[in-house]
């Protein structure tokens, strides 16, 4: 499943990866489908791992308008 940011050529993926209790984990994807970040945690809940992955493609946005406003 892939959850997209309009404003950025980056989509968050959530993986099933292994049996129960913890699942699920999230993807940072570019558009041509190259990994740009990975959960380092695993979560037990679909619902759960999208937000985390949600958050963290937020916080990556943050940091690459950061950089580019310093140079």
């Amino acid at each position: 499943m892939r959850a997209t940011n309009d404003t950025s050529q980056f989509h968050v993926e959530v993986k099933h990866h292994c049996s129960a209790p913890k699942r699920y984990t999230w993807e940072i994807r570019a558009a041509h489908g190259l990994s740009v970040e990975e959960s380092r945690d695993q979560f037990a809940s679909w619902e759960e791992a999208s937000q985390a992955g949600k958050y963290a493609l937020k916080d990556l946005l943050q940091r690459k308008q950061t950089l580019t406003q310093r140079m």
